[in-house]
């Protein structure tokens, strides 16, 4: 039997509604259906409440099995803000968005895309690769070595600036905006 069969058959034979059991386990009586449906499949924190709840082992769930990226992103993105004592209103104010979208990311709800993860990463004085990896695994996969090679420069100043506008948000552009300083920044005409 399928995780979402036995997840519908635990809730029938309890005389539960979608609904009830969405406040049992910490989330909405949509999201209870799309699992059920096998729509979607639930996130690892919530796979653990549905194990502690219903009795499903979290490992019949083949994706929550694996470590959700947006549940580790988010959890490094609250880190970071937290010990810059930082609101989420405020980080959401500095990458001009709202408070509702940063606590959605922290909550492994939503993954930011690339821009804003990279203006996100601005706003936290990080870099993108301690929100994705944390600190302490970026910290110990950059060790200094004997001989530390250069990185390549693949975009130059002026084209990260045609990027990113001074006040740390995206920039929204149309392709041909932006072409010609990327083209120069890699060594196009």
């Amino acid at each position: 039997m399928t995780p979402q069969a036995s997840l519908m058959q635990w809730r029938v034979a309890r005389g539960l509604s979608k609904q009830a059991l969405g406040d049992m386990i910490g989330c909405s009586q949509p999201m209870v259906s799309h699992i059920e449906l096998g729509r979607r499949e639930p996130a690892r924190k919530l796979a653990n409440t549905i194990e502690r709840v219903c009795g499903i082992p979290v490992s019949e769930w083949d994706d929550a099995a694996r470590v959700d990226l947006r549940d580790v992103v988010g959890e490094h993105i609250r880190v970071r803000r937290e010990a810059l004592n930082m609101t989420k209103a405020a980080l959401a104010r500095r990458i001009g968005s709202d408070w509702r979208h940063v606590h959605k990311y922290e909550k492994g709800v939503a993954m930011p895309q690339s821009a804003r993860l990279l203006a996100i990463a601005d706003a936290l004085d990080t870099s993108v690769g301690a929100l994705l990896l944390g600190d302490e695994a970026l910290a110990s996969a950059s060790a200094p070595s004997s001989e530390p090679e250069p990185a390549p420069q693949l975009f130059d100043q002026a084209a990260l600036d045609a990027l990113i506008d001074r006040k740390g948000g995206p920039v929204r552009w149309r392709y041909g905006d932006i072409t010609p300083s990327v083209a120069t920044a890699v060594g196009g005409e």
